[in-house]
């Protein structure tokens, strides 16, 4: 009688302190893919899904961190676990879905590269043709200075392209564009100036 009840006890502890066993391959297992995720660029091309990995990987650590609190006998890992597991399962979704953004970003920054250059030629041709004369001396040196800085600023979109950098090319290569059409804005309305006078 006392070695069944010396089992059955053995059998409720080994219950209980599986029961309360803290997620650590789990926990791990979520950190590496949200990890892999963020070396993918995730948290750049598929920024939602890696910020909700990481909500839920960050819910899951305070819950075991809560959970730890308690005595051996009250702890549950469970919500801990389901927070692991969906922390995973975005992380490992934001990587693949990185990787494709990614792809298409780079697609358009090199199409808004294209965009940017033809604006400023387009402007290098217009300042050329621009009216000379008395008056106009300041404004074509400013404007000159303004397609100087576009001309830098398409270099940098440059750098930022060939190094990989596709979501900050494409977002300074629009800039480049947007400063080019607004300089040639203000040599067409130079010149209509300078021929109504």
């Amino acid at each position: 009688m006392r070695r069944i009840f010396t089992f059955a006890l053995l059998g409720f502890v080994l219950l209980l302190s599986a029961c309360a066993s803290k997620p650590e391959q789990e926990l791990a297992d979520a950190q590496k893919a949200l990890e892999a995720a963020r070396t993918a660029e995730a948290d750049v091309y598929s920024a939602d899904a890696y910020q909700a990995s990481a909500d839920a990987l960050k819910s899951a650590e305070a819950e075991i961190a809560a959970q730890e609190q308690n005595s051996a006998m009250s702890r549950n890992f469970d919500k801990a676990k389901e927070l692991l597991a969906q922390a995973k399962t975005q992380a490992d979704s934001a990587a693949s879905t990185a990787a494709a953004n990614k792809d298409r970003v780079k697609g358009e920054a090199e199409t808004a590269q294209t965009e940017a250059q033809a604006a400023i030629d387009a402007v290098k041709t217009a300042l050329s043709k621009a009216p000379k004369g008395k008056g106009t001396k300041a404004d074509l040196e400013a404007l000159t200075a303004d397609l100087t800085a576009a001309e830098g600023s398409l270099m940098e979109a440059q750098t930022a392209l060939a190094g990989g950098k596709y979501m900050d090319a494409l977002n300074q290569f629009r800039a480049v564009k947007e400063k080019a059409d607004a300089v040639a804005a203000d040599i067409a309305q130079a010149t209509q100036k300078k021929k109504a006078s």
